[in-house]
């Protein structure tokens, strides 16, 4: 028996380091042992936040030739489970010039004529037999296809095309570059620009910066017309306030809120005149690059559309409330909804409410009832554990007390004394006057600044604007997650992209041993036979073929990092204290709070969350 090989590894689960670490040691699952030294546990959104660690002992005898560790590890190869496009590359010889295509793996999408016969034109190659390529295209057998001669005597001086866009308000030039030939300098472009009808002044400092750094086979910018400013369409001017204008409730000198002068909800009487038509304008007109009139598009007209329980006036100008009743706003259409009202509470007497209009509830909503409403809903007390679906504002006159069942959605905002154990959803504002304890909260902001209590303790706050409390935590380091500026969706698909790369990274570096063995072994017998130098050759193309998908995964990736890299709005303010125990995520930027942090505001800069005065 040979001598027991081991490896410590680390990952997200106890079967993605045995896989692992069977790559490493090149062995199978069957042949190991292992043994953990420290469990893993999972984080926000159920994200890795602490990975396993454990050590693998592999047991077998290495006894295998070199023959069979090529065969395996093609094996393994063969069994990759990736989606890889195909790709094409040119190749020359004196033999001619010729155009290899290679097929795509799982799902990943062929080698369109379209890119074959860029990649031919970027390639330079000026006597290309356009058949040739869509044969190539079309096979994809990663044959080699001749598509042009090699004559090494074909120059040329540079060129200049100029592209006038289809709707002739703007011009790119292309340079080519010279084969052999002289360059192009700017006197050409600007002949070629003016042959080709363009009038306005032409963006010089562009052409020639252009020209003198030789930016050859990209599309630069040398002319723009004058676009016509478009007359406005017709709107509706508003005789009533919006509610959007009256989110924030009334603050009282103590710092808490004003119930009594929320004013959230629009009352109507009839015969109230709800909005009146702006009509619409004629705009100014534009000049193109040929320097051509172009005429501005008149703003569009609009016949006012009355939503349930509303009229239109008898010269087609004003919308009026037919019923007293609430403004509800439904795809720009306003309607006049009545109100459902529970005189008491909401309980088995009522029962589940799913309602069109506005509800209002005068007592308390208890456990285990659900309301749907299309409008705000308003609670004379408090709500339980219990599910609130509004499309308008969720108005609490008391407390939250979800028992970590109560889920409440606002397509508006959340107002409520306190929100405890329950997970609270609003597309614009939630504003609590108390605390926020052991909950799931996400909205646009979220504000807790009442001298009473302005406390957020525990639970996941996830937020796209600011977050503003008194305290934040508490002195004996409970566990809080505050995150700004990004959403579940891109975290989890960081994490996925995370993995993708490190396994095609792994299955190139099996790759990469197959072939160090293949050089091995020609060195030892001086050239490979007709079976492994194909297996070679196959081996090759699947390494190409990685390296392009392991490239598609990182510009994805790249484009999730910059977006987080982006987030510098988002904001936490405290205005007393931020206690241990505390994790604030700002964009890519995670602080984990050590020690008490007093009168701050938290920003993201420079890819870290910094701590800067309370402002």
């Amino acid at each position: 028996m040979g001598k027991a090989k081991s490896v410590i590894v680390e990952g997200p689960s106890i079967e993605e380091c045995i896989k692992t670490a069977c790559d490493n040691l090149n062995c199978r699952k069957e042949d190991v042992n292992f043994e953990v030294l420290a469990e893993g546990k999972k984080g926000l959104f159920g994200l890795v936040s602490k990975p396993y660690k454990i050590r693998v002992i592999c047991v077998q005898q290495d006894s295998m030739s070199e023959e069979e560790k090529i065969d395996k590890v093609l094996n393994d190869v063969q069994n990759i489970d990736v989606n890889i496009n195909g790709f094409c590359e040119v190749k020359r010889d004196n033999d001619g010039i010729f155009l290899v295509v290679y097929r795509p793996q799982g799902e990943g999408y062929r080698v369109t004529l379209e890119q074959a016969a860029k990649l031919v034109e970027e390639s330079g190659i000026v006597n290309a037999d356009f058949d040739a390529i869509s044969e190539a295209v079309n096979k994809a057998d990663e044959v080699p296809v001749r598509i042009a001669d090699f004559d090494p005597a074909i120059y040329k001086d540079g060129e200049v095309q100029i592209v006038l866009s289809k709707d002739l308000m703007s011009a790119e030039m292309i340079l080519l570059p010279p084969k052999g030939g002289n360059a192009v300098n700017v006197d050409q472009v600007i002949s070629s620009a003016r042959d080709k009808g363009i009038q306005v002044d032409l963006m010089m400092a562009g052409i020639k910066e252009a020209v003198e750094s030789r930016n050859y086979n990209r599309q630069i910018r040398i002319a723009e017309g004058r676009n016509p400013i478009n007359g406005q369409d017709a709107s509706i001017e508003y005789k009533f306030a919006s509610k959007k204008e009256k989110l924030s409730p009334a603050i009282r000198e103590d710092g808490g809120v004003d119930f009594k002068k929320l004013d959230l909800i629009d009352n109507v009487v009839k015969g109230e005149i709800l909005g009146e038509k702006v009509p619409c304008t004629t705009g100014e007109p534009g000049v193109n690059i040929l320097g051509e009139t172009v005429p501005a598009q008149p703003g569009r007209d609009m016949i006012l559309t009355p939503g349930k329980n509303v009229a239109v006036s008898e010269d087609g100008t004003k919308l009026i409330a037919e019923i007293d009743g609430q403004v509800n706003f439904k795809k720009n259409v306003i309607n006049i909804l009545p109100v459902f009202v529970v005189p008491g509470d909401l309980d088995l007497s009522v029962g589940d409410i799913d309602f069109v209009g506005n509800v209002i509830v005068k007592e308390s909503i208890r456990d285990g009832f659900e309301v749907k409403c299309k409008g705000d809903l308003e609670v004379g007390k408090s709500i339980g554990a219990s599910r609130i679906e509004a499309t308008g504002d969720v108005v609490v006159k008391g407390g939250i007390l979800g028992k970590d069942k109560g889920v409440i959605r606002s397509g508006g905002s959340i107002i409520a004394k306190f929100i405890e154990s329950c997970t609270c959803e609003a597309k614009e504002q939630i504003t609590v006057e108390r605390a926020i304890m052991h909950s799931k909260i996400r909205a646009r902001r979220i504000q807790v600044t009442s001298s009473k209590g302005g406390l957020i303790v525990g639970g996941e706050i996830q937020a796209e604007d600011e977050v503003e409390a008194i305290t934040i935590g508490s002195n004996l380091a409970t566990k809080t997650s505050i995150v700004m500026g990004i959403s579940k969706e891109i975290l989890v698909r960081l994490n996925e992209l995370e993995k993708s790369c490190d396994d095609t990274a792994k299955n190139l570096n099996k790759i990469n041993q197959a072939l160090a063995i293949f050089v091995q072994l020609k060195e030892r017998t001086g050239e490979l036979n007709e079976e492994n130098t194909a297996k070679m050759t196959k081996t090759l193309n699947l390494k190409k073929q990685l390296d392009s998908s392991l490239k598609e995964l990182g510009e994805e990736k790249t484009k999730l990092e910059e977006q987080l890299e982006s987030v510098k709005g988002g904001r936490v303010r405290v205005q007393k204290v931020i206690f241990p125990g505390v994790t604030i995520t700002i964009g890519k930027g995670i602080l984990q709070v050590k020690d008490e942090i007093k009168y701050a505001t938290l920003v993201y800069e420079e890819g870290y969350v910094k701590i800067k005065p309370y402002d």
